[in-house]
């Protein structure tokens, strides 16, 4: 038997993906996670390369105070991003 379809693939039955709205539970769900763990993460790694030049370089906490007050600033960065680019789309 003899394919119908062409090399661009006409012919053939390709389902459309559903399509989401931009208010729908799903996009909500993950902003929901997103959000949360941007900023866990930012303020976890700026801690952890705070704490390790401290050890390294003997300055008793406070490149640790300061890598820990940047990355709560890139946290919130980058939450204000998401949230501009969000109220952007509407």
């Amino acid at each position: 038997m003899a394919d119908e379809s062409n090399e661009n693939g006409e012919g053939q039955f390709k389902p459309k993906p559903p399509e989401l709205k931009p208010d729908s539970a799903m996009r909500n769900a993950g902003l929901a996670i997103t959000i949360p763990t941007l900023m866990a993460a930012s303020v976890l790694v700026g801690c952890l390369i705070g704490y390790y030049l401290d050890r390294w370089l003997h300055s008793r906490g406070i490149l640790f105070l300061v890598f820990l007050v940047l990355g709560i600033v890139a946290g919130v960065r980058e939450v204000r991003a998401i949230l501009r680019k969000l109220n952007d789309g509407k």
